[in-house]
């Protein structure tokens, strides 16, 4: 989910021009990435006593 940004704000900062349809994949793998992230997030709420410590 970093790498498709990463490379569309570098691109820009060095100045060279990406082809359409790869900065269209970027966008769209960005897009894509976020949308299966919020699609696996848990739909209950957590514990309330739950305070994330893992052991």
């Amino acid at each position: 989910m970093i790498g498709a940004p990463a490379v569309l704000l570098v691109s820009l900062l060095v100045g060279l021009t990406l082809p359409t349809v790869v900065a269209l994949a970027l966008v769209a793998a960005f897009i894509g990435g976020f949308v299966y992230l919020v699609a696996k997030m848990p739909r209950e709420p957590r514990d309330p006593y739950d305070d994330g410590a893992r052991v």
